[in-house]
């Protein structure tokens, strides 16, 4: 204080114990220590109020502090810091963490009672975790496993154990049968399959395991059957076809469809067998086919109508709605997608594919030329006889043999002048000659190319193009006069 000034003066008030805790905003920081001797009168700031940045402030305006490596960062009132479970936030110079509280694990449960009735077996018990939707799940297992000893099973074999009850419902494969009927008994005790099995070949297995049997089927068509087929087992998810009928093996029993075969759905109709002319049937893939596809089967059944086709699905459909399958992948129809520099779209059931470039046509002296990495031509001047070097270029040209033709193609070719020339020499053979063309050389790795022409009539017709890897001036056939 300068001598004359009073505290009221800087915004304080005199009292007889000026250094008592806390004085200032930092003496409220958790890493900070306020030290207190013994009471000095002095100036102070008004109660409510600390000091900070050499004024007194509201307690509520202090700034709160968060040490780090080598300094304190500072947060305004208000400021939010993560915590392991929430926010923590500065009120009144320190970090409120009050709402970002850890889950909390609940008491453990009862032991369950053991897995087995006898022998050794398995029992759990499990705790719950407290936490809400967004905050970090508990630490801890949750559910514990221990062995749990019960009185000595009576010789059971190795997959089955001893129950009291072991005559309950069902108890083996064949109790599944609609036709069986399992009767339950008074409980008997003895050896069983563990809960969810059933027995079958002596093993205990999962009813999705069960096989079925055509013995004792009450299937209507069952004694069209043949003898093979009758007396055979068929694991989960076998099928049996008959006309336009199909069972199904499920938890070892037959589900059967029992359709009149001659009501076919809507866009087949009924084949009376090999006989009939409506024995054969395309597929969606057989569209564009020119050869007629081989009989679905020579057995009565229902196929597609004319110009209806089978799609991947099962149903008969028009070549509109055809599906089309690329390397693998199945397109819906109409569906687009681009591959490389060209847009292909699904029609009939058949990939169609442009360049989805702009039309493109040079002036004279200009021709189409494909640049490296770029999916459209462009025109640039054509070079005949001007080139001091022999260069490669490649251009887009249309190919047609007969009715077949394929557009967008690159093509390579070697223009370019080289050295030529013939002089006079005053002995034998009088005439020396120098002559160089503009040769090529083939690709090593890929000399040749072969495209399929597309036809008129849907056929393709191969072709080879040489593969034109680079350029050089060699000698030309012809070129020396020496034997004229």
């Amino acid at each position: 204080m300068c001598p004359g000034e009073l505290c009221e003066d800087r915004g304080k008030e005199f009292v007889s114990c000026a250094n008592h805790c806390p004085r200032t905003c930092t003496d409220l920081w958790d890493h900070v220590e306020c030290l207190q001797g013994t009471c000095k009168p002095g100036c102070r700031c008004p109660k409510g109020q600390l000091l900070q940045d050499s004024q007194c402030v509201l307690e509520s305006d202090c700034r709160c502090g968060l040490p780090s490596s080598n300094h304190t960062v500072e947060y305004q009132p208000g400021g939010r810091i993560p915590a392991p479970c929430g926010n923590c936030t500065c009120v009144n110079g320190i970090f409120d963490c009050s709402d970002s509280q850890c889950p909390e694990l609940s008491m453990w449960s009862m032991w369950s009672q053991c897995s087995r009735s006898c022998g050794t077996g398995q029992r759990t018990r499990s705790r719950d975790c407290g936490a809400i939707m967004g905050s970090p799940s508990c630490e801890g297992e949750t559910v514990q496993t221990e062995e749990c000893s019960q009185v000595p099973c009576p010789g059971c074999p190795e997959n089955q154990v001893f129950s009291i009850c072991a005559n309950i419902c069902p108890r083996s494969c064949s109790d599944l049968q609609p036709e069986t009927q399992c009767q339950q008994e008074a409980c008997e005790p003895g050896c069983l399959c563990p809960p969810g099995k059933v027995l079958q070949d002596e093993m205990c297995v999962s009813p999705e395991e069960c096989r079925c049997s055509l013995l004792n089927s009450s299937i209507p068509w069952i004694a069209d059957i043949s003898n093979v087929d009758w007396h055979r087992d068929y694991t989960d998810g076998s099928m049996i076809h008959h006309h336009c009928n199909t069972c199904v093996c499920r938890r070892g029993v037959f589900h059967c469809t029992e359709s009149d075969c001659e009501e076919c759905p809507e866009g087949e109709i009924w084949n009376g067998g090999i006989a009939d002319s409506h024995a054969c049937e395309r597929s969606c893939q057989d569209v564009y086919s020119v050869t007629a596809p081989s009989c679905i089967s020579a057995e009565q059944g229902c196929v597609c109508e004319a110009a209806r086709y089978r799609n991947s699905s099962g149903q008969c459909v028009t070549a509109a709605y055809c599906e089309c399958i690329v390397n693998d992948s199945i397109y819906p129809p109409g569906f687009e997608w681009e591959e490389a520099c060209e847009k292909c779209q699904c029609v009939n059931g058949r990939k169609i594919c442009s360049t989805g470039c702009s039309p493109l046509t040079c002036l004279e002296g200009f021709v189409k030329v494909e640049d490296p990495g770029k999916c459209c031509p462009v025109c640039r001047k054509e070079l005949i006889g001007v080139s001091a070097t022999c260069q490669r270029f490649t251009e887009v040209r249309n190919i047609s043999k007969g009715q077949c033709h394929l557009t967008n193609v690159a093509v390579s070719s070697c223009r370019g002048s080289c050295l030529s020339h013939v002089q006079v020499i005053p002995e034998e053979p009088y005439l020396q000659s120098v002559c160089e063309c503009c040769s090529y050389l083939l690709d090593p790795e890929k000399p040749v190319q072969f495209m399929n022409l597309e036809c008129d009539n849907g056929d393709v017709e191969p072709v080879v193009l040489p593969v034109i890897h680079s350029c050089e001036c060699s000698s030309c056939q012809g070129g020396d006069f020496s034997g004229r």
